[in-house]
């Protein structure tokens, strides 16, 4: 219980009203100067105040109103009988009463107001009852996620506390949950892509707090769907009336579907490219300079320099995994042969010798072989060579078409085209099976998860076909090699 001290003033007051009394009663008082004053006899009048509400709790301000015709000495409240709190001696009379310090249930109050006589007047006490309010017994949570990277997950995930019903959540999304009871609660966070992940321990324990709300924050990072940066190089191919051929440029689209940037521009034919392995830089086959030649630029599309510089036809660059050379395809000894050069351009050597066609090479992940297209048996099949060109082995016998090799990042499979669908093979023949309808020859994500080809428009797949995902920003009007940069 607490009361409102008195100020200076009040007390100088009740000073002089101390000095009246013992003068009147010293005989030495009166209104005319002479005789006796008489005795005080009348009582102080007091009236308490109480708020108006079925029930109390916490804490409530009582007042007093209190008059005598010699003025009040003081006002006292009484619960239920017995003195609570201080006497209030000076106006206005007020009073914080904490009803926590009593019991639920009904009480008594009354006032009592004294003079200087000793003439005392109590209220008849009013009837109240406590119902002090108990701390909340439940708080809430807010659930809020943010993930950051590329290849986010449109369906969000979901989330649930203790086990119990799983609630949606977007990527970027937050969610208010009520009346958890106070205590720890075990939060955990779904459908988490195999490309992302979760900061920090999932499920975990979050401490509600009663009549708080806890917070329970989620980061997660994804990586690009397939590894390596999550972008591919792809040639964007249309017909060009005036020239009377195929012209198109080379694009970068991200797997999200964005289309990042133009490398060249589409005045000429720029196809077939290949990433070095670090990512840097892109070979590529072109005829900007009149005649079919292997170029090489920087990642954005800068530094462009020419690789080889003869009247025949160069095409179909393939960096190998060291990056140390680039084998090629070129007619310049009268047939299409596969032949490899240093990532400069130097040290041009031959790796096969077949008056048909040998064409499309591709490095094997340890760079201990190269596969390639050949029809040396009379049709387009699927071979593999030492990389010194030793060796040569048939993998495909099909009377369709087989094209445009691919090894899985681990070297045991072997991606390719027949007859215009993408197939994928063991690396040693077998176990061919086709995987969808329609495309260029499939090109292998850097962690292997994926293939990506060109039916009109850039198809990104799981390695049997399924979960495919178009990319409607990157479009060719031709079938063409693609290229994931890693």
């Amino acid at each position: 219980m607490s009361r409102r001290a008195p100020g200076r003033a009040a007390e100088v007051l009740a000073s002089v009203a101390l000095v009246a009394v013992a003068l009147a009663a010293a005989g030495c008082g009166g209104s005319d100067g002479g005789g006796p004053t008489a005795p005080d006899t009348q009582a102080p009048t007091v009236v308490l105040e109480v708020p108006a509400a079925e029930t109390l709790g916490g804490v409530v301000v009582l007042r007093a109103q209190a008059d005598d015709d010699r003025g009040v000495a003081g006002v006292a409240l009484r619960l239920d009988g017995a003195p609570l709190g201080e006497e209030d001696t000076t106006a206005p009379y007020e009073w914080s009463w904490n009803t926590g310090e009593v019991g639920d249930g009904p009480h008594t109050l009354a006032a009592v107001a004294r003079d200087a006589a000793g003439n005392v007047t109590a209220t008849t006490p009013v009837s109240v009852v406590v119902r002090n309010v108990a701390p909340p017994a439940t708080g809430g949570m807010t659930i809020t996620v943010t993930t950051t990277g590329m290849s986010l997950d449109p369906d969000g995930y979901t989330v649930a506390v203790d086990g119990g019903a799983a609630q949606s959540l977007a990527v970027a999304g937050t969610l208010h949950l009520a009346d958890l009871a106070a205590g720890d609660h075990l939060v955990a966070l779904d459908g988490v892509a195999a490309n992302c992940q979760v900061s920090g321990e999932n499920p975990r324990t979050v401490a509600v707090a009663a009549g708080a709300t806890a917070a329970a924050d989620f980061a997660l990072t994804c990586a690009p769907l397939g590894g390596g940066r999550g972008e591919l190089a792809f040639a964007s191919l249309g017909y060009n009336g005036t020239l009377k051929k195929v012209v198109g440029a080379l694009r970068l689209v991200d797997v999200d579907g964005n289309l990042l940037t133009s490398l060249t521009d589409a005045t000429a034919y720029n196809g077939y490219p290949s990433w070095s392995p670090d990512g840097s830089r892109l070979a590529f086959q072109t005829d900007r300079d009149g005649n079919s030649e292997i170029y090489v630029m920087n990642a954005d599309g800068s530094g462009l320099v020419r690789l080889t510089d003869d009247p025949a036809m160069d095409q179909h660059p393939a960096w190998s995994p060291d990056g140390s050379r680039i084998a090629f395809t070129t007619d310049r000894d009268g047939s299409w042969e596969i032949y490899v050069m240093n990532a400069d351009g130097s040290g041009v050597v031959r790796l096969t010798r077949n008056t048909s066609i040998d064409a499309q090479p591709a490095w094997s992940p340890d760079g201990s072989r190269i596969a390639f297209q050949s029809q040396r048996d009379g049709n387009s099949e699927i071979y593999v060579m030492d990389a010194d060109g030793a060796n040569p082995v048939r993998l495909t016998n099909d009377p369709a078409y087989d094209l445009g090799p691919a090894w899985s990042p681990d070297g045991s499979r072997i991606a390719f085209q027949r007859g215009g669908n993408p197939y994928v093979m063991n690396a040693d023949g077998s176990g061919a099976a086709q995987i969808a309808f329609g495309g260029g020859g499939p090109a292998w994500s850097p962690d292997g998860s994926r293939l990506a080809d060109m039916p009109a428009s850039l198809r990104l797949m799981q390695p049997d076909g399924s979960g495919e995902v178009r990319l409607p920003a990157a479009t060719s009007a031709y079938q063409t090699p693609v290229a994931w940069r890693p």
